[in-house]
């Protein structure tokens, strides 16, 4: 059984409205020592899956690609980017 973890966030700050929209209710909240706030999806895929077929989940599925990017990384690995797009 094999376990993949697909990170996906915007290309840039500027493309992360729900960051955005955070960051405007915590200066509501008064908290203005936070200067930035960054979100992301994060998917777990568990099955019988290789390296190819996670990477097509996440390219055809979960990113979109004119947005977004993602990292694809096998849960055992240590370093985080096995893979960036």
């Amino acid at each position: 059984m094999d376990l993949w973890r697909i990170e996906v966030e915007a290309i840039t700050p500027r493309l992360d409205v729900q960051a955005a929209s955070i960051l405007s209710d915590l200066r509501d909240l008064g908290l203005i020592q936070i200067k930035r706030v960054r979100t992301a999806r994060i998917f777990l895929l568990t099955g019988t899956i290789n390296h190819d077929d996670a990477n097509r989940v996440a390219t055809e599925l979960l990113a979109d690609p004119v947005t977004e990017r993602y990292v694809l990384a096998g849960v055992e690995d240590q370093a985080p980017a096995v893979q960036r797009a």
